[in-house]
């Protein structure tokens, strides 16, 4: 078994499982941070966020996904889920469950017009990223989830026979 992690050793930086802490490391080399990550063999799939400004401004709500090598930096754009909006940063987590990752959260019906990062938001969605196929599938949420909104997503884990287990809150 093996540990890996980003950051610099004198950091504030902190392993944490499904989302990095804001501007870790991780983020910054997606060029987003409030992002949710999970992995994908060697390499990280990271999805949403908010943008990484050099500068003074808002920065906008990221709906892509992209596969980072943590060893070089190097990242590739796969196809975003299949959402009509951005997923509300930091309200959405993924888990890799056998060959496919989870993705849950809510999604952005409105972008907040204050200084925030934030969005109004909508219903909540689930998709499934197939890793061999590398490709998105919208999947249906259980019944009792049917309407949510404003829920934030918290990995729990995996079972031994692949069903993630997410904890949600208002």
């Amino acid at each position: 078994m093996s540990l890996a992690a980003c950051g610099d050793a004198g950091g504030e930086d902190r392993v944490t499982v499904g989302q990095a802490p804001v501007e870790s490391s991780a983020d910054v080399l997606a060029g987003r941070y409030v992002a949710s990550y999970a992995w994908v063999g060697d390499r990280i799939l990271v999805y949403g966020g908010n943008e990484v400004l050099d500068g003074p401004g808002m920065p906008g709500i990221v709906g892509s996904a992209a596969l980072i090598d943590p060893r070089s930096g190097e990242a590739a754009t796969v196809e975003a889920p299949p959402f009509e909006y951005p997923l509300e940063p930091g309200s959405n987590v993924m888990a890799t469950a056998g060959s496919s990752v989870v993705l849950i959260g809510v999604l952005c019906a409105e972008r907040l017009a204050d200084e925030t990062d934030g969005c109004e938001p909508g219903d909540m969605v689930a998709a499934e990223y197939s890793i061999e196929e590398r490709s998105w599938q919208e999947i249906g949420l259980p019944d009792a989830l049917a309407g949510s909104q404003n829920l934030v997503g918290e990995l729990l884990g995996v079972t031994s026979s692949d069903e993630v287990v997410f904890a949600l809150r208002d």
